[in-house]
């Protein structure tokens, strides 16, 4: 500040209340304009909700100033030293005439109450060097002032006083405040939120390192008939090399990159720098666009429409909040600041639509994905693993499998099961983590496998009668009646023509009851007569059968057991020793049993 400064909103801070020393020559008074005022119903600030209810503020008495023992006494409070205890809590460091300014009072009452608060040892002041003339008073909280603002006793360090630089920068950062709050609403602006210095610095984990952008102050305006839009100002007085706010610059890319605003503001905030000189803010912007990525619509990075504006008006915030004086690196026009919150306000209602639509038809397609998630062997055997039920896995592939053809019906009537299932089973598949199903997952899953056995059932069933019987048939009613869940291939079997068990019993043992027969008469000869009178010749085939003839378990079906493979060449069931399997008479009753089963479900 040169010279003898004059406050920012029009009036002089160089003698309210101050005094004069003994020897001192009267300052000359220089004839200013009226200070503004805002109306007193203009809310600046946010209410001082930081303060207590009730505080008492100790002061020095007189009889101490004297050198008397006696006890200090206490104050309590006026609303006024509430109030700008209250400001200079949360600005940190303001002038006499931002006081009144945030107060509405007048420089008399406010620098009377200021005086008042200093001998009490609760604010303290300095005025900082002029080139020509006098500085304002700088006014901050003592460590007195702290705890009686919040409760809390401040630190040690927190004593310290303010260097120059802090001085003149923080002194900027609440002008702009005072300008948002004073001149936002008749320019269409509305702040609804301020944090300054460290309680709007954000921290987050990228690449390995813990990042940070760190704003002089984040805000939230809201443009008329819009929508809350967040915005990180940065305050530059020039004393930044340009290397230093390049690397700010790309650490704010860096953050929206990374798509940190997520979770933490409704929309990614505009970055405001605003900076002493026209050449200043341009050789920013210039930096900005080369920063800034590039790449096609559909695999552009999501910093790409980071909006950065610069503003040449740091001396006169006023002006940058109602005039059009903010450049960005796309725009050549300048923008009012409302005009950059309406554009980023709209432009979040198109994303929000494009989102909400993009999120719907990601609704509308999920059961459906997961529906032919489950639709393979890999992920059954895997699920299966998981939820500790092969069974039931199966009953989910084969329900798929089976409603093929109508599969929207059914994807329809399971759509929030399927949605649940499919969530939770796309974590465990990429964590592994030995965490239990969803709730009500396993019951939902039984309930899908008795519809899947009951749906197959009537299926075979209602097959020819001549299918039925046929090994086939056999085969996959003793399945179903051991509780085996049956796959709509499977099933699709049985329509076709099939052969009787002699048919195919003709082919396997054609040569088998010839090598039979020799087989038993070459035995019986060597029998003694005594052996042969106590054998009887089915006997001994009964004998030879059990040892080389095999059958299958479900369909019956014989085979030599030299000719064993790995399982029934007809219906794939395991082969026993014929001993072992029932007669084609005791089968019979396959049917019957299925039907009750059916009818006790």
């Amino acid at each position: 500040m040169t010279g003898r400064r004059v406050a920012s909103h029009g009036h002089s801070e160089d003698s309210a209340g101050a005094g004069l020393r003994i020897g001192q020559e009267p300052i000359r008074k220089v004839q200013t304009a009226k200070p503004y005022i805002p109306p007193r119903e203009l809310a600046l600030t946010r209410t001082p909700d930081c303060l207590p209810s009730s505080i008492h503020i100790p002061y020095r008495s007189s009889s101490l100033r004297s050198g008397s023992r006696s006890s200090p006494s206490t104050h309590s409070p006026s609303s006024l030293d509430l109030s700008i205890l209250s400001h200079l809590h949360v600005h940190r460091l303001l002038t006499t005439s931002q006081l009144v300014l945030l107060t509405q009072r007048s420089d008399r009452t406010v620098t009377y109450r200021l005086d008042r608060l200093r001998q009490r040892g609760l604010v303290d002041r300095v005025r900082p060097y002029a080139d020509a003339g006098s500085a304002p008073h700088h006014w901050w909280l003592t460590p007195a002032g702290r705890e009686a603002a919040t409760g809390a006793r401040p630190p040690r360090s927190s004593a310290v006083k303010p260097n120059p630089f802090f001085l003149a920068h923080t002194v900027a950062v609440a002008d702009a405040y005072i300008a948002l709050t004073a001149e936002g609403p008749s320019a269409g602006l509305s702040l609804s939120d301020w944090r300054r210095d460290e309680e709007g610095w954000e921290d987050w984990q990228s690449q390995g390192r813990i990042r940070r952008v760190a704003p002089d102050a984040t805000v939230t305006l809201t443009a008329s008939d819009g929508e809350p839009i967040p915005a990180f100002f940065e305050i530059d007085l020039a004393t930044m090399a340009q290397a230093r706010l390049r690397r700010k610059a790309a650490a704010y890319f860096r953050y929206a990159d990374d798509e940190v605003w997520r979770g933490r503001h409704p929309a990614c905030p505009l970055v405001l720098f605003l900076t002493t000189s026209s050449e200043r803010a341009s050789t920013f912007l210039e930096s900005v666009h080369k920063l800034r990525p590039t790449g096609r619509q559909w695999s552009k990075p999501a910093s790409a429409d980071l909006v950065v504006a610069a503003c040449a008006h740091v001396r006169s915030p006023a002006i940058g909040v109602t005039d059009p004086v903010w450049f960005t690196d796309a725009d050549p026009e300048p923008l009012t600041l409302a005009a950059l919150v309406g554009r980023q306000a709209t432009e979040r209602q198109h994303q929000r639509a494009a989102e909400e639509a993009r999120q719907t038809e990601d609704e509308q397609r999920e059961p459906f994905e997961a529906a032919s998630s489950f639709d393979s062997w890999a992920s059954e055997v895997d699920l299966a693993n998981a939820l500790g039920d092969k069974r039931v896995v199966r009953a989910l592939k084969v329900a798929v499998d089976q409603h093929r053809p109508n599969r929207a019906a059914w994807v329809e009537r399971n759509r929030q099961q399927l949605v649940v299932m499919h969530r939770w089973w796309r974590q465990v598949a990429h964590t592994r983590p030995r965490d239990v199903p969803p709730q009500g997952a396993i019951a939902w899953l039984t309930r899908v496998a008795d519809e899947v056995w009951t749906e197959a059932a009537k299926r075979v069933l209602a097959a020819p009668e001549a299918n039925r019987t046929a090994p086939w048939g056999m085969a996959l009613m003793a399945r179903l009646l051991r509780g085996d869940l049956i796959d709509n291939w499977t099933l699709g079997r049985l329509s076709g023509p099939h052969r009787s068990h002699e048919d195919i019993e003709g082919e396997h043992l054609q040569r088998y009851d010839d090598q039979r027969a020799r087989a038993v008469e070459s035995q019986r000869i060597r029998m003694s007569f005594l052996q042969r009178r106590r054998t009887r010749y089915e006997e001994s085939i009964r004998a030879f059968d059990s040892e080389h003839l095999l059958a299958c378990r479900d369909c019956g079906v014989r085979n030599v057991k030299s000719d064993r493979r790995e399982g029934c060449q007809v219906c794939h069931g395991d082969m026993e020793p014929v001993h072992a399997i029932p007669g084609q008479a005791e089968v019979g009753d396959l049917e019957d049993r299925l039907r009750t089963r059916i009818a006790n479900r």
